[in-house]
């Protein structure tokens, strides 16, 4: 029997190109503008299950760039979430790395989760 493995990605780089309205309106470009290029990479940190732990994107367009970070934790070590890969608290900060102004500030939104048990799937109609 041999080993069985599941390949994840460590790191996947996009570069899309943008059209205004005005360009699918007429069908193309017209040779006048060059559409906006936007490259948004992301990396990926796993766990020894496999979860994602961090996640990390950045997006570049012209003179802007931003930067999104996820965290996630699984409960504590070899508990049950771990294994089944039950995110217990999610933790993303996004922010705008250039240009350096006043929309600069890091926003941080942190999400708890909890699970229950299960012991028993029963139907809500009572056979009387």
């Amino acid at each position: 029997m041999g080993t069985t493995r599941f390949v994840r990605p460590t790191f996947v780089s996009n570069t899309t190109y943008l059209l205004s309205s005005a360009d699918l309106e007429s069908g193309s470009n017209g040779g006048s503008s060059v559409p906006a290029k936007i490259v948004v990479e992301s990396t990926f940190f796993h766990d020894k299950q496999g979860n994602p732990k961090e996640t990390i994107v950045t997006t570049a367009q012209g003179y802007e760039s931003n930067l999104k970070t996820i965290v996630n934790v699984y409960g504590t070590s070899n508990s049950a979430e771990e294994r089944l890969g039950k995110v217990t608290l999610s933790t993303v900060t996004t922010q705008r790395t250039f240009p350096a102004d006043c929309l600069a500030i890091p926003i941080t939104h942190i999400t708890q989760f909890e699970y229950g048990q299960v012991s028993r799937f029963a139907s809500p109609v009572s056979a009387a």
